[in-house]
């Protein structure tokens, strides 16, 4: 969907009164609203299941996602040129500043009443293969372990160390004695009792809650939010978002342990966490899953030369190691 063409909203029931590009979608003012429409790759499933979780959540009071506009055939999509695409409810605002404390607060806020009320949710048939990741947390936190592992190896049999090297030698030792700890976590009763727990009750994640997925429009009294990016959306453990969403927001804030109770806090008001949820979400936040991502992304490469940006990467990550594992003692004593 190179071009946009008025015809494309017909299948929608939508006249345009005019639009404008947006990072391969085009945002459309219509005679109904404000709306997004964009390409999509997905299988038809997937586009129902991300369907099914928005009108699920709309349906229990959460109205704050980019819901999809159905087809004149009942359908979240339409074709043209071989290509699937989507019409999706949306607001004129900007992506949620995760540097900016307020803004954060919120969003955890925010999360935490996604999570309530996408709790209690079956899939309908129509969706395929519902995708369930109850019980894979445990494997891929131990699969980023034998990787740290294997580059540290690969590196010492290999004698030739660059600087991105040294780098990251320099914290390996201590960041797989947090992966080994944080792995422990995963490994025990305490998770295995959790994955039925939130099985049963068909808990369902987002899967890509951070600054993209949230847009704020910010007015004189109030401002107005709108969750998107429902792609990655499954049935799994509610603490995965949080811990993604609480590492991307404390390292864009120098591990602020008052930053970060604070989000725990907003979380809570709207879904208390139990004590199993709490464990994991310290365990998820002690792994050490940026430096994991950033030696898979350099590593697997396959270049003569490493990009600068990686290295400014590991620079950063490395700087804030030590405020990192101050925010991690005050969160084990929070939660003893």
């Amino acid at each position: 969907m190179k071009e946009f063409s008025e015809a494309l909203l017909d299948p929608f029931g939508l006249r345009m009164k005019r639009y404008t590009r947006s990072y391969g979608a085009f945002i459309c003012d219509t005679d109904q609203g404000t709306v997004l429409v964009k390409s999509v790759d997905w299988s038809e499933g997937a586009i129902w299941f991300a369907h099914g979780v928005k009108e699920h959540v709309a349906a229990q009071g959460f109205l704050w996602t980019d819901r999809y506009w159905l087809s004149q055939e009942g359908l979240p999509w339409a074709m043209d040129g071989g290509m699937r695409y989507t019409v999706r409810q949306w607001i004129k605002g900007e992506e949620a500043d995760v540097s900016n404390a307020p803004e954060a607060i919120a969003m955890a806020g925010l999360l935490g009443k996604l999570h309530r009320l996408g709790m209690h949710w079956e899939a309908a048939p129509k969706c395929g293969k519902a995708a369930k990741r109850y019980d894979d947390w445990p494997r891929q936190m131990q699969k980023g372990y034998r990787q740290l592992q294997s580059y540290g190896k690969g590196m010492r049999k290999n004698g030739h160390y660059t600087e991105f090297d040294l780098m990251v030698l320099s914290c390996l030792e201590d960041n797989l004695q947090q992966a080994k700890e944080a792995c422990h976590y995963f490994m025990g009763p305490l998770y295995t009792e959790l994955a039925r727990q939130m099985e049963e009750k068909k808990a369902v994640v987002h899967g890509s809650f951070a600054e993209h997925a949230v847009m704020v429009e910010a007015e004189a009294l109030h401002s107005r939010w709108l969750v998107s990016e429902f792609e990655q959306a499954a049935y799994a453990i509610p603490a995965e978002d949080c811990i993604a969403l609480l590492e991307k927001v404390l390292r864009k804030n120098e591990w602020s342990v008052n930053l970060g109770m604070a989000m725990l806090e907003a979380y809570e008001r709207e879904r208390p966490l139990e004590t199993a949820e709490q464990q994991m979400i310290y365990a998820g936040l002690l792994f050490p899953s940026r430096l994991c991502k950033l030696c898979k992304e350099a590593y697997h490469l396959k270049r003569k030369w490493m990009p600068i940006s990686y290295k400014r990467k590991l620079e950063e990550l490395l700087a804030g190691q030590e405020k990192r594992k101050e925010f991690l003692r005050e969160l084990a004593c929070m939660l003893r």
